[in-house]
């Protein structure tokens, strides 16, 4: 295995690829030579080091990498000592959520690493959208889950809370959905235009739109355009 792993160094993150994707174990032997060769992965270019943690994050068995982890081989490219997440299996299978309960569980910077491996724009802000979310927490009512709406989207938080399992409030979103509850400015009845008419311009429009936002996240009925404006008014 050294003088197959020295031909070509991604055969070593391939191994652990085929191990999660395939569900096999890697031969004892293999397996040591692949953790004393990795050092020659610094040779490798980081694309194809990334294309290959992807495929392997986004199978049945993601938890077949830790081997790459414990001792970390990807050092170069920003990990740490990392300690592998023992739920990222029970994960939706989906990158930028697996990939940010990794760095979440290292205390791993994952927006320095993405970079470092030159990932494309989409899946570093959405990798960054489910730390924040991880950091957050879960809402406790339905008002917080609104306000994570508002902040992160209704998909990533709806992938966020099917991980951590919390069914409850899943059906919460779920309902503000169906129900139209306005979690967003753009669902608000009115408009900044509306607020101009009645005499209101400038940073005061902002700062009224986000007030009525505020209440009708609170309480949705009130989400009527004579009912806003009567509150933009006073």
């Amino acid at each position: 295995p050294d003088l197959r792993f020295s031909e070509d160094a991604l055969r070593i993150m391939r191994a652990f690829r085929f191990s999660a994707q395939l569900g096999f174990n890697i031969e004892k032997e293999t397996y040591k030579s692949a953790l004393k060769m990795s050092h020659l992965l610094e040779s490798i270019s980081v694309e194809r080091i990334f294309t290959e943690l992807k495929k392997g994050m986004l199978s049945d068995n993601p938890d077949r990498l830790s081997g790459l982890f414990n001792p970390c081989v990807l050092k170069f490219i920003g990990f740490p000592g990392t300690t592998f997440p023992d739920d990222i299996s029970e994960a939706p299978a989906n990158f930028p959520l697996r990939f940010s309960v990794l760095c979440h569980a290292s205390g791993a910077d994952a927006e320095r690493i993405l970079k470092n491996m030159k990932s494309d724009n989409a899946t570093l802000k959405q990798t960054l959208i489910y730390c924040k979310l991880l950091e957050t927490g879960l809402p406790e009512d339905k008002y917080g889950l609104k306000k994570l709406m508002n902040l992160y989207g209704a998909d990533a938080v709806e992938t966020y809370l099917e991980y951590k399992k919390a069914n409850f409030l899943k059906d919460m979103l779920k309902q503000i959905i169906n129900n139209s509850e306005p979690y967003r400015l753009s669902m608000l009845a009115v408009t900044g235009v509306d607020l101009v008419r009645i005499g209101i311009t400038g940073v005061k429009t902002g700062q009224v739109l986000n007030y009525l936002l505020e209440t009708v996240m609170r309480n949705p009925e009130y989400n009527t355009r004579e009912k806003l404006i009567e509150l933009a008014k006073k």
